[in-house]
């Protein structure tokens, strides 16, 4: 237990300064359920759900990227880099240009039809037995990816705090819970704005520490992290290329998970689909996802980059008796 004397505030494991900042953020996603509680009649589903469709569409864009980007991704993406090197981002970077093609085959769809759900789509074209199917399948899915969002957020907590997991789960769970309730869609919107910034901020000062500290700075991370194995190896053992469900990467499972994902966020994931119909035009809807993965790829290189940099680091500066694996 660390004492706060300024707060009069004790928190596990963090200085007061980290506390602070924990609190305020905490307190301020609150705030911005809480305002748009206060501000906003949601009257109607489509108020509560799509901001009454007029969200702008640079907004939208900003959203849909934080609503894929999950912890899950910020965990996920440095230590894959730090344990076993970049053959991986190919997946990760063939995504945006596979999602755009797959956006013009369903989002026209959705704003033609003036449908918000998949499930009220399958109703109409067939009946309540297969929305109900569609609908418990969909939140079954959503459970686990949920429950791999809080474990993940738990471990970074854990990892910097030593908090309990059951503890961070549930304060990440209520404060996501409230706030959304109070302030629906537009609350949840620009909440992911918020979090984008500090997201982007906190990359970007994470990128200029990693630099500064490993010996030879930007070029010496890279030639580090190429001369021991942590560049595109697996791109040149023939193994990769080949149909074996027993190689931990394949060319083809790779494509076909990138192909059935993007299908998925474009045709059945609600929270995807749903950022995108707060737009007022199908125009607007174009813009925003054009802009999310402008945004996408530099996040996702950032976050690469970060994994053979913290590599390079503990590579130089090995902790005596330690070993470090890449999720920690």
């Amino acid at each position: 237990m660390i004492f706060v004397p300024s707060l009069g505030l004790s928190m596990l494991g963090l200085k007061w300064q980290d506390a602070s900042v924990v609190i305020v953020y905490l307190v301020a996603m609150l705030g911005i359920g809480t305002w748009f509680k206060w501000r906003e009649a949601h009257g109607t589903t489509e108020e509560f759900l799509l901001g009454n469709r007029g969200m702008s569409w640079w907004l939208i864009g900003i959203a849909y990227v934080m609503t894929l980007l999950s912890t899950n991704s910020l965990v996920a993406v440095p230590g894959e880099a730090f344990n076993h090197g970049l053959a991986l981002a190919l997946r990760y970077f063939l995504a945006p240009f596979i999602g755009i093609a797959i956006f013009y085959v369903f989002i026209r769809f959705f704003f033609r039809s003036r449908v918000f759900t998949p499930f009220t789509y399958l109703e109409e074209r067939f009946d309540r037995r297969v929305r109900a199917i569609g609908s418990i399948f969909y939140v079954v899915i959503r459970l686990f990816y949920l429950a791999l969002v809080l474990y993940s957020s738990a471990l970074v907590l854990r990892g910097v705090a030593d908090w309990p997991l059951a503890q961070s789960i549930l304060i990440i769970g209520v404060v996501g819970l409230v706030y959304v309730y109070l302030g629906g869609a537009k609350a949840l919107i620009w909440a992911d704005f918020v979090q984008f910034i500090l997201l982007v901020g906190g990359l970007l000062f994470i990128v200029g520490i990693c630099i500064s500290r490993v010996e030879g700075g930007l070029a010496g991370i890279v030639r580090y992290a190429m001369e021991h194995g942590r560049g595109f190896e697996a791109l040149q053992e023939s193994s990769f290329y080949k149909f074996d469900a027993f190689v931990r990467l394949n060319l083809w499972l790779m494509l076909f998970v990138t192909v059935s994902d993007r299908m998925f966020y474009a045709s059945s994931d609600q929270l995807a689909v749903q950022r995108l119909l707060s737009t007022s035009t199908y125009k607007a809807a174009e813009r925003s996802y054009w802009f999310s993965q402008i945004l996408t790829l530099p996040t996702l290189f950032t976050l690469w980059f970060i994994g053979l940099a913290i590599f390079a680091f503990y590579g130089q500066h090995p902790v005596p008796g330690v070993k470090l694996a890449g999720d920690t």
